[in-house]
C-alpha cells in the first residue's frame, strides 16, 4: 500500500532522485538567483503556475502529524500506513512548487530579502520533508519516533514561516495588522501600519509628493517596490528611491 512496506526499491530510486533534485535546486538558488530583472517569457509563463501550486504541499503536510496523532490516539493502523504515502506527495508537491517559485522569480525581475527568505523556505521545507519520511522508514510505523515528532514539528513550523514571507509578498510586510482592529491593536501592544520609510519628513503630507503621489505608491506600488521586495530593482517607497530609479530609467 506505500512506498515504504511493498517496494523497496522504489523507495530508494525517490529517495537519490528527490536527493539529486534538490541538489539542482540548490545550484539554481546559488548561481542563478532573481537579480531583479526580467528573463525568459516562458520562465515567467510557468512561474505563474507556482501560486496555483503551493498550497496543495502545505496542505497534505499539514495532514501527517494530523494522520499521526489520530492513527495513535484510536489505534487506526490505516492512518498510519497512508503517512508514508502523504509524505511522499508532499515532498513532490513541494518540489514542483519550489521549481516554480524559482521561475516566477527569476522570470519576472523580483529580487530582495523578502524573495530569497520565501525562495529559500520552500526548498527547506521539501528537504525537511524528505528527511521527515527518511526517518520514519527508519524508526518504523509503529517504533520509536521521538527524533521524527521532533523534526515534524519543525517542518510545520518551517511551512508557516515560509507561508508567512509569502504572505508577506503578495499582499505587504504589514498584511496581519493593516486592518487590525484597534481594540486588538491595543491588547497585543501593535503600533504602525506603514511601511517604515514611508514617514519621514522629506515624504510629510505638507508636501505635494506626500500628499498627492505618495499615497498611491503606498497603496498600490509599494508591495512590489518596497524595502523588501523591489521587482526590477525599483523601489517606490521613499522619495529618493523613486528619483534614483532603477538601471533602466
Amino acid at each position: 500500500m506505500t512506498l515504504s512496506v511493498r517496494n523497496p526499491s522504489a523507495r530508494g530510486g525517490f529517495a537519490a532522485a528527490s536527493f539529486l533534485i534538490f541538489l539542482v535546486l540548490l545550484a539554481l538558488l546559488l548561481f542563478a538567483p532573481p537579480d531583479g530583472i526580467e528573463h525568459a517569457p516562458l520562465l515567467q509563463f510557468v512561474g505563474r503556475f507556482h501560486p496555483l501550486s503551493v498550497h496543495f504541499p502545505i496542505a497534505v503536510l499539514l495532514l501527517v502529524p494530523l494522520f499521526e496523532i489520530l492513527g495513535r490516539k484510536r489505534n487506526s493502523p490505516f492512518l498510519l500506513a497512508s503517512v508514508d504515502l502523504l509524505l511522499c506527495v508532499a515532498i513532490c508537491g513541494a518540489i514542483v512548487a519550489a521549481v516554480l517559485g524559482w521561475c516566477l522569480a527569476r522570470g519576472g525581475g523580483y529580487s530582495g530579502p523578502l524573495v530569497q527568505q520565501h525562495m529559500w523556505g520552500g526548498v527547506l521545507v521539501a528537504v525537511a520533508a524528505w528527511l521527515c519520511w527518511l526517518q520514519r522508514l527508519r524508526a518504523g510505523s509503529l517504533g520509536p519516533a521521538r527524533l521524527y515528532a521532533i523534526m515534524l514539528v519543525g517542518t510545520v513550523t518551517l511551512v508557516s514561516f515560509t507561508g508567512y514571507r509569502g504572505g508577506q509578498l503578495s499582499h505587504g510586510a504589514n498584511h496581519l495588522i493593516e486592518f487590525m482592529p484597534l481594540q486588538l491593536r491595543r491588547l497585543l501592544e501593535v503600533s504602525g501600519s506603514g511601511h517604515g520609510a514611508m514617514n519621514s519628513a522629506e515624504e510629510s503630507l505638507a508636501t505635494l509628493y506626500g500628499a498627492r503621489i505618495q499615497p498611491l505608491f503606498e497603496g498600490h506600488c509599494v508591495t512590489c517596490h518596497g524595502p523588501a521586495k523591489h521587482k526590477a530593482n525599483l523601489r517606490l517607497d521613499t522619495y529618493a528611491a523613486v528619483m534614483r530609479g532603477s538601471k533602466h530609467g
